[in-house]
């Protein structure tokens, strides 16, 4: 019987090892899956992501999602640099390739997933990143109110063109969205949006003033409509059009949209 019990305890105490192995090989994996997102090379950090993103430990949850958000920022600031550097002419996709771009979208969609949008940290770096003005996640951004506009102005009112008018973007979002909301944000704040907006509207890129009169259109503030009809008939950013030795004039096309979306808004909820 000793000799049976002696046995037994001796593999048990094997597996025992065994386990504690395999969970030490696998912390030491992760922590070599960790250390490659500082790589240089950023096919490596891109299939290193893919790698945490399909064996995800949940006993390192935690330390896994906040380098995913690190990644995160450092990869905004790349993208970022890359545009200053080039004058705008050459973003990360010419640079580094359309493999870049589907990337950074997984790396992004990661982070989305996981953050937590209370954390002020986490909420910058993701407004920071490189997305669309229109699309879902700006939408996303826009749903949470107060939270993110504190960030928003400060961008709207910074040196980086892509970042204006996401920012521009998103807070006329917010303001459109504002009068459904049972906690409305202060007066104070619905003001300093106001008033990047309409700064907004003399914004050197034109494609940013654009976006300004857009978001002023959403944000449906008939005292700016005076503003609107002057931008219709002096903005001067002009692209050829289809006939030849035309010009269109954007800005002017989209005030004159924001003037109408503004009165037929007055029409529906009249005072």
């Amino acid at each position: 019987m000793k000799s049976k019990g002696l046995a037994l305890f001796t593999v048990i105490a094997i597996f025992i090892v065994g386990v504690v192995f395999a969970m030490s090989q696998e912390s030491d994996n992760q922590t070599i899956l960790l250390s490659r997102l500082h790589s240089d090379i950023w096919q490596q950090r891109a299939a290193t992501v893919e790698k945490l993103i399909a064996n995800r430990n949940t006993d390192r949850y935690e330390v896994v999602k906040n380098a995913l958000i690190d990644l995160l920022d450092r990869e905004n600031h790349l993208i970022e640099s890359t545009f200053r550097e080039s004058n705008g002419l050459e973003g990360v996709s010419v640079k580094y390739g359309e493999g870049y771009s589907e990337y950074y979208s997984v790396l992004a969609d990661a982070v989305d997933q996981v953050a937590d949008y209370s954390d002020q940290r986490t909420l910058n770096i993701l407004i920071r990143g490189s997305y669309n003005p229109d699309s879902p996640f700006a939408m996303k951004l826009a749903s949470y109110g107060e939270a993110p506009v504190p960030a928003l102005l400060e961008l709207a009112h910074g040196d980086f063109a892509p970042h204006r008018e996401n920012a521009l973007a998103i807070l006329g979002e917010i303001l459109k969205r504002d009068h459904l909301r049972i906690k409305r944000i202060p007066q104070e704040m619905r003001e300093e949006i106001k008033l990047s907006l309409v700064k907004g509207t003399s914004d050197e890129e034109f494609w940013v003033r654009s976006q300004a009169v857009q978001s002023i259109g959403k944000a449906g503030d008939k005292d700016l409509i005076p503003l609107l009809e002057r931008i219709m008939q002096t903005d001067p950013g002009a692209i050829p059009a289809a006939e030849p030795g035309e010009k269109r004039f954007p800005v002017r096309e989209e005030a004159l949209k924001a003037i109408s979306l503004i009165k037929n808004e007055e029409k529906r909820n009249p005072m």
